[in-house]
């Protein structure tokens, strides 16, 4: 299947409201796999106040890879990730610009923190451009906006 003909599936359904069965026909027709190994149960994020299930990620394309960790929704305890909620975490979209990511996502341009979360969404986007192309990506990006 091409390109094309896969966002026009992934479309379908979405529109379906069939999110794992389009997630699995990305992973499928990109050739691609994803790992996910439970790593502990711990504070995930620096203002956690409540532990999560912590899980190491692996998403694999021919010889590119991505590894990153995942902390599981609170909501979740005990319940391993679906590869949709591990592909509609993954950032999309490409921020050049600190005070244009400030401005879209409401963080305080002066703010240490804020500087960290946009530093990791370039990383991370970056190690996505190392496993897909551009208009892979942009399917990827059809698969979280339902």
């Amino acid at each position: 299947m091409n390109n094309y003909a896969l966002l026009k599936e992934i479309q379908k359904l979405i529109k379906l409201k069939k999110y794992d069965e389009a997630t699995r026909s990305f992973i499928e027709t990109t050739q691609s796999t994803i790992d996910i190994e439970f790593l502990k149960n711990d504070k995930y994020f620096k203002d956690d106040i409540v532990k999560r299930d912590i899980y190491n990620i692996t998403i694999s394309r021919d010889k590119r890879k991505m590894v990153f960790t995942f902390g599981q929704s609170l909501a979740n305890k005990g319940v391993k990730p679906s590869f949709y909620d591990v592909l509609t975490c993954l950032e999309k979209s490409e921020y050049q610009d600190f005070n244009d990511f400030c401005l879209n996502f409401g963080y305080d341009n002066d703010s240490i923190k804020a500087l960290e979360i946009f530093e990791a969404c370039k990383k991370q986007y970056q190690d996505l451009q190392k496993i897909y192309s551009d208009f892979e990506i942009e399917i990827l990006q059809e698969i979280q906006y339902f």
